[in-house]
């Protein structure tokens, strides 16, 4: 688990990095972790996904928020993820 300090620190480094890049896929990977919750399939993300663009990262307490487009949003919990 991250702490709200590095939580803080990834989301700045998201929000530098991330914002203005583009969508072209989405996907788990073959090795799924067993913390890793979806409530749709990973095709539906995809779908969702693709071609939008990041417009910021922000960290709430210790997870840190994807925004995406005008009204998505996107929660990496403080179990953490990759972004390639």
């Amino acid at each position: 688990m991250i702490e709200m300090p590095e939580a803080m620190t990834i989301a700045r480094q998201m929000d530098k990095t991330l914002t203005g890049k583009t969508f072209q896929h989405f996907g788990r990977g073959e090795l799924t972790h067993k913390f890793l919750w979806l409530n749709k399939p990973a095709e539906e993300y995809d779908a969702l996904l693709e071609g939008k663009q990041v417009t910021g990262a922000k960290s709430y307490g210790r997870s840190i928020l994807l925004y995406v487009g005008q009204a998505q949003l996107i929660l990496f919990s403080d179990l953490g993820g990759r972004i390639l």
